[in-house]
């Protein structure tokens, strides 16, 4: 690696960059995106340390795309209320893991629900890529849920997540990926359309010039091919342009890449896809705050807002809890730092005689 001519190095620089964006099959992302650092360093240095060469070489991937198939969907039972004695608007708990060496945030992220946006609000001073052996995490596996009625599925955009509402009593929740900046997903209310499996992608006009334009294929992509970025199935909004799918590329999870559609595992849209039924309601929302109750204690969770969006944190939280007849009962200390940290955790707010364990 550190022997490459400067032209080679471009070259390759080029390529990861073009491979990766424009979702290369899994296998190719996995080797480019452990590669990148190494890449990296080549350019700057006259040798590669031991530790980067090691992942560079392969051995030390744990991972493998069938790893992740078989993890099972969690359903949650929820009670959506403002009595605060019985109210269970936060699910989950958080999960302590141990990252060994193979290990990137990315694949823990994923074995664990989660989108790599998540991990990071949560860990910002661990490596993505490479996290040291033996770092201890608690992964933020514990959510409170978005403000509205329990009913279909529910986005919240600033949280990267998908809540789906099985009844009024359950819920399931997936990691997403949304749309870059030039291509927002938007918010409003829509209902499910149209479910395909194995859909084929029909580029859209504006994105087949943006592939003109930058020199890239401009073929529709026929279901089942593995460059086909809808994946292996799709749900359709009633705004046609829009839909819930699968993804050729899941390491976009977690980020806005896609061109405004909503992206999921490859095993969560096939956990949501046959659950989901035409003329579910969806509502696609930016809620960068939520608060709820569990246990008796009010819990805050905190996002940065989505597309650079002005949002006044302090005054969406008051008025939540007032809302819920709960701001007397908060902590307005905790609740500050709270906002400040936005780690995007549920954080326990309750004056000191409410407090009370996660569970």
């Amino acid at each position: 690696m550190a022997n490459l001519k400067q032209g080679d190095r471009s070259a390759l620089i080029a390529a990861l960059v073009r491979d990766t964006v424009h979702a290369m099959s899994l296998t190719r992302i996995r080797r480019l995106i452990l590669l990148a650092p190494a890449v990296l360093l080549a350019c700057s240095q006259s040798s590669v340390p031991r530790a980067v060469r090691g992942v560079v070489g392969g051995p030390e991937v744990r991972w493998q795309e069938s790893d992740f198939a078989d993890r099972p969907p969690i359903l949650h039972p929820i009670v959506p209320t403002t009595d605060l004695a019985t109210a269970v608007t936060v699910i989950g708990q958080p999960q302590g893991v141990e990252a060994l060496r193979g290990d990137t945030l990315l694949d823990l992220a994923r074995q664990h629900g989660l989108g790599i946006n998540e991990v990071e609000a949560a860990y910002p001073a661990v490596d993505a890529w490479t996290p040291a052996p033996g770092t201890q995490l608690e992964l933020p596996t514990w959510w409170v849920l978005p403000d509205g009625p329990p009913r279909g599925i529910v986005v919240n955009l600033a949280e990267m997540r998908l809540y789906y509402f099985a009844s009024d009593s359950w819920v399931l929740t997936f990691p997403v990926g949304l749309g870059r900046e030039g291509w927002e997903t938007p918010t409003g209310r829509f209902k499910i359309i149209e479910k395909t499996e194995n859909p084929k992608w029909v580029i859209p006009a504006g994105v087949r010039a943006e592939h003109r334009k930058d020199g890239r294929p401009d073929r529709d992509v026929p279901g089942g091919d593995p460059e086909n970025p809808l994946g292996r199935y799709r749900m359709r909004l009633s705004e046609p342009l829009y839909s819930i799918h699968g993804t050729n590329m899941p390491w976009a999870v977690g980020r806005r890449t896609s061109h405004g559609c909503i992206r999921l595992y490859p095993e969560d849209i096939e956990q949501l896809f046959p659950r989901v039924a035409l003329g579910t309601p969806v509502a696609l929302v930016h809620q960068p705050v939520k608060v709820g109750a569990r246990g008796g204690v009010i819990y805050v969770e905190v996002h940065r807002t989505t597309y650079h969006r002005r949002f006044d944190y302090r005054g969406a939280a008051r008025r939540l809890l007032r809302a819920r007849g709960w701001l007397g009962r908060v902590d307005s200390a905790l609740l500050a730092r709270a906002i400040a940290e936005h780690t995007g955790v549920p954080t326990p707010i309750s004056k000191t005689a409410d407090q009370g364990s996660k569970a």
